[in-house]
């Protein structure tokens, strides 16, 4: 604890009846769950929609981050795929482009000589 907590919980002067009223019911909330009902873990006294609703929401939290990770990487891999084979097409054509440029060029030069 620091010297500046030391001195401020020692000051007579911040000890008024507010704050030991709100000391006491912070106190009481924490000391008794049973009566704030905040146990977070247990299921205790529970309906079963609650406990079901409980295991649900838990496993929907924990398989949404991996299906997220798992269709990104299936987009990457699509895209992937489909730019690939608008390259080969791509050099495809051009391939034969040049085929009927080659082809063509006799044909044409035969034409010009006339």
């Amino acid at each position: 604890m620091t010297k500046y907590w030391k001195l401020r919980l020692l000051n007579p002067k911040l000890w008024n009846r507010k704050n030991l009223w709100l000391s006491a019911v912070a106190m009481l909330v924490v000391w008794s769950p049973e009566l704030s009902q905040a146990c977070s873990v247990c299921s205790a006294g529970r309906e079963d929609e609650n406990r079901l609703a409980f295991i649900l929401t838990t496993a929907f939290l924990t398989f949404l981050p991996l299906s997220m990770i798992g269709g990104f990487v299936w987009y990457l891999r699509r895209r992937y795929l489909q730019l690939e084979l608008e390259l080969e097409l791509e050099l495809e054509l051009e391939l034969e482009l040049e085929a009927a440029a080659e082809r063509s060029a006799p044909v044409m030069a035969a034409g010009a000589a006339r």
